[in-house]
Parts: C-alpha cells; structure tokens; sequence
C-alpha cells in the first residue's frame, strides 16, 4: 500500500502496534481520571497531523481494559447532521442499548429514556411569522395595531413556554445521564467517570463544532461524566473567529469549555521512520533493486534528517508515500541517487518554495544548507554523516550551474589551516569532508547516470506528484 493502514488496536494488547511509545503518557492519562468525580472537559491538544487519532484509539481501549466504559464520537464523521447534540445522544443511546443486552444489566430502560429526553430538547416551537404591508402608509389604523398587539403577545407567551419546555427537557436528560452514571458505578465502582472521546473537532463546520462544544459543556455536564475533546486549539480558535470576527477573542471564549489542557508530546522520530519504512514496505522494494546502491543509504538519510526536522506524523507520512511510488516507478537496474533522493524528498515536503528554487539553480546551494542547519541548530550537519549530505548539496547545486561560493570558503579555511596548524591538517573536519565529496561526485561520476542526480530525481519527484495527494508544510 502506499500509505500505511490504520494500526490495529489489540483489545487484550492495545500498545502491541504501536511504534511512538505512548503507553507511558496514556497510563498517566488515566491515573488522572480516576481521581475524577466532577464534570470535566479535557482538551487533547496537538497539531493537525500529530497522531491524535491513534492516541484515541490506544487510549480509549486501555480505559476499556482497566474498567472504564467510554464512548468514542468522532465529530467530522456526524459533521453533516443538523443538530451535533442530537448526533452525539444517539450515539450513547446506542451504546446503551448494547449494555441494556447483558445480562442483569444495571441500565435497563435506560436508553429509551436517553432517546425521548433527547428529542424533547431538539424540537422546536413553531415559528410564527408575521408580514405587514402598508402599501407605503405611515399610519395603521387602530383595530390593526390591537391586532398585532395581540399577536406579539401570543409570539411572546410562545416563547417563554418554548423555555420552559426546554430547560425542562435538559433536566430530565441530566436526570437520566445521572441515572445512568449511577448504574454503571454500581458495576465498576464510583472511582471511575463514564469517558466520552470527541474526535476531529477542528475538521468541522464552525457553527457544528461550536454547538457541540456548548452542548458537551453544559447539557452534558453531570457528575462522573468526562469529556476527552481531541482537537488543534489554534486550528479549532480560527473556525470560531471565521463565525465571530476576525478580532473576536477565540482563546478566551475557548477556555470557557475546556477545564484542563493536555499537549501530546513529540513522538521519538526514529521509532517513526523505521515503522514506516517496514510498514510501507520499503526495505523490500530497495533491497531488491540491482543498480549497486547501498540499501541502507536511503533509511539512513531519512533516519539523519526527519527526527531534527520535528515534521509532524502526517507530514512524514507523505514523505514516505512519495518515496515509495519513486522506488516502485524505477526500474531496478536504474540508479536510485539515494542521497539525492531522500534530501530532495523531505525538502519537497518541507519547503516546497526552496525546493522548488533549488532545483531550478535558481538559488545557491548554501541556502538549503543553511535552512537545515538553522532548524536543527546545525545537528544535522555535526552528525558523523552529515558531511555526505553537504557535499552532495553542493554537487547537485552544480549539476544546475550553481556552484556555491561557500565551496570556496571551505577550501580557504582547508588552506589556512594547512598553513597555520599543520599537526591539525591531515585531521578530517566536516569542510574537508563535505568537500571530498563534492570533488568525488563531479570528478568520478560526471552526470554519468550515477552522479550528481539531482535533475533525475526531480523528475521522479515530480511524476509521484500526479499520483500522490499531498499537503506540503509550508513555504
């Protein structure tokens, strides 16, 4: 496949697939919960592409497994339902109805009642409409102006009877979410809250995601009930000002809903790459190639590059997807320009606008150099190996007409150091080294079909493009 699957979540091993070392945190989550009794709202809050779905996932089975009952509610899917209250009640009604099927259940009963309390408070009074046309007279008589006199009344005593009607309706379903509450800690013990999981929040309609905040907030707010909301606060804060104003305090009004906050921390990036790399596939597809590259290079590119870079899941995701439909539209006799091609990939992805200048020459080389060092505070290029990949920057640079004066700067300072430290001079530094393979790539594979590759692996870039759909990162 050229993305990896959904990983499988195990009932009696949830952690069993999972490649970014989130039991521990999960297991902190829920030592949290259990000393919950309160309403509460918990913000899981992490960037678009952060993995906060599967976090879900593990961590709502890991609650099943240690006694809680959950509900996961995934908001986007329900997204085209008028009413999110009614979408989010059905669903526990559901879940219900499947606890009613046990054997000397404790909620009996309980789902019909959540199913009438529910629709008492969707339904509407009946509008009332009122149309007056003078036909441009200023003044209305006196028996028509008694009429509507009337009829704003009875529109009036209409509504404060709608009110009523309503906030007795939300009574009588916290009634029953109590109830419920109630039955279930008679099974599991009153230690543990009914845990409900809200996910994708941020891919919603504004007015959708805002109601069903409200309604977790207020409707649903019972002892021993927690909300888990699963949602990008600043992704989540943009869709309330695109409803309320561009000027509106969204992080304010945000607040109002979420009781705590919980930022998931950066997955280890190495873990991530080589789940990836096996899922998709990968290792098979460039061991079996015959072209004489070493089929380590390219994991080893990715390895020294994407955990610096902190791209998220999704992003990384991509990455891998691209590389896999370059390596499956090669032929395997062809030369793969592995460190070409895993620089260019993850630049492609990175910065698209740079990428795109790099390998038109109209840019120099120094600047990708300089990105990389600038965002990984130079980790990259003081790694063992990070020398290889300068000196071919440099080389594909050159393979477009820009040679980069930097080159000239690294061959000053070999000089001068020849010349003032001599003892020093045989030593290897990443300026000797970045230039060897520079000369290396030039002087011994001279756009032979081996070296540098940079056009080549554009090429080949730019064909997965058609097939792939991608949100670059950024400029």
């Amino acid at each position: 496949m050229i993305k990896p699957a959904e990983i499988v979540v195990p009932s009696e091993d949830p952690f069993k697939n999972d490649a970014l070392s989130r039991k521990e945190t999960i297991e902190k989550l829920t030592n949290f919960l259990e000393h919950l009794s309160e309403p509460f709202v918990l913000g899981l809050n992490s960037p678009w592409g952060s993995g906060k779905t599967t976090f879900v996932r593990l961590w709502n089975q890991h609650l099943k497994n240690a006694g809680f009952n959950t509900l996961y509610f995934n908001a986007w899917e329900t997204d085209f339902a008028e009413d999110p209250f009614l979408a989010l009640a059905e669903e526990l009604r559901v879940a219900i109805a499947e606890l009613e099927n046990c054997e000397r259940s404790p909620v009996r009963g309980l789902s019909k009642k959540i199913m009438e309390a529910s629709i008492a408070i969707a339904k509407k009074g009946i509008p009332i409409a009122v149309r007056v046309a003078t036909s441009g007279l200023l003044n209305i008589d006196e028996k028509a102006e008694e009429e509507l006199s009337a009829l704003a009344l009875e529109i009036a005593k209409e509504r404060v009877d709608e009110y009523s009607r309503r906030k007795n309706s939300i009574g009588e379903f916290k009634k029953t979410l109590e109830d419920l509450v109630c039955a279930l800690s008679k099974v599991e013990g009153p230690e543990k809250p009914l845990v409900i999981f809200i996910d994708e929040l941020d891919r919603c309609r504004p007015p959708y995601a805002i109601t069903l905040l409200e309604h977790a907030k207020h409707i649903f707010s019972v002892p021993g009930i927690v909300f888990v909301i699963s949602v990008d606060r600043d992704q989540l804060a943009n869709s309330i000002r695109s409803v309320y104003g561009e000027n509106f305090d969204a992080d304010g009004y945000l607040r109002r809903f979420f009781d705590l906050d919980f930022v998931l921390p950066d997955p280890p990036g190495n873990d991530f790459v080589q789940y990836l790399y096996k899922t998709m596939g990968l290792f098979d597809l460039v061991e079996g190639r015959k072209n004489g590259d070493d089929p380590s290079t390219l994991y080893d590119t990715l390895n020294l590059l994407l955990p610096h870079l902190h791209l998220s899941l999704r992003h990384q995701i991509h990455i891998l997807s691209r590389l896999k439909i370059v390596l499956m539209t090669t032929p395997g006799n062809h030369w793969l320009y592995p460190y070409q091609l895993g620089v260019l990939t993850v630049l492609r992805e990175w910065k698209p606008t740079l990428y795109n200048s790099f390998v038109e020459g109209m840019t120099d080389p120094k600047e990708v150099i300089r990105a990389l060092e600038d965002a990984t505070g130079g980790l990259i290029f003081g790694d063992s190996s990070g020398w290889i990949l300068e000196g071919f920057i440099f080389a594909m640079g050159a393979e477009v007409g820009k040679v980069s004066p930097l080159i000239q700067v690294y061959l000053d300072n070999i000089e001068e150091t020849r010349a003032t430290a001599p003892a020093e001079a045989g030593t290897d530094s990443r300026e000797k080294k970045a230039i060897a393979v520079y000369r290396h790539n030039l002087a011994d594979h001279p756009f032979d079909g081996r070296g540098p590759g940079l056009q080549v692996t554009a090429g080949r870039i730019a064909f997965s493009e058609r097939l792939l759909q991608k949100r670059p990162l950024g400029n």
